[in-house]
C-alpha cells in the first residue's frame, strides 16, 4: 500500500457561510497507483450540527481492502496531521462505525438523531 500526498481541497482563501474558512485535508492510500481508501481532515463545518471543531470525516475504503488496516492507517494519519497542526481533541459523526472507532481510541460523546436517524458523536483526544 502507498500514500499518496496529502491535498488541500479548497483553497485558504475559500470563505464558508459565516466568513469561516473551509480548510479540508485529504489523506489516500493506495495499491498500484489505484485508490483504496481516503478520509479527511476538516477545520469548519459548512453548516455545522455541534460548535465543535476539527473533524475527521468522510472515510471511505473500498470494499475489498476493509479489515485489512487501510481504515486504521486512514484514521491515524489524519489523527497525525491534526496533531501536527496543534490540534487537541477531534470529533466525527457515525452510527454504523461506532465499534470501529471505540476499537481506536474514540469515545462516545452524545447520541442523537439526525433527520430521523441515530446518530453518534465521538471524540478523541491527540
Amino acid at each position: 500500500m502507498s500514500r499518496r500526498s496529502p491535498s488541500c481541497a479548497w483553497p485558504p482563501s475559500l470563505k464558508a457561510p459565516g466568513g469561516r474558512s473551509q480548510r479540508i485535508w485529504r489523506d489516500f492510500a493506495g495499491l498500484g497507483g489505484s485508490p483504496i481508501g481516503s478520509c479527511l481532515f476538516v477545520r469548519n463545518e459548512i453548516d455545522p450540527a455541534h460548535d465543535l471543531t476539527p473533524w475527521l470525516a468522510g472515510l471511505v475504503v473500498d470494499e475489498a481492502y476493509r479489515g485489512q488496516g487501510v481504515g486504521t492507517a486512514l484514521v491515524r494519519a489524519i489523527e497525525g496531521h491534526a496533531a501536527s497542526a496543534g490540534v487537541n481533541r477531534l470529533y466525527l459523526y457515525t452510527w454504523q462505525a461506532r465499534s470501529f472507532y471505540e476499537a481506536l481510541g474514540w469515545t462516545a460523546t452524545e447520541a442523537f438523531e439526525q433527520e430521523g436517524e441515530p446518530m453518534l458523536l465521538m471524540s478523541c483526544a491527540l
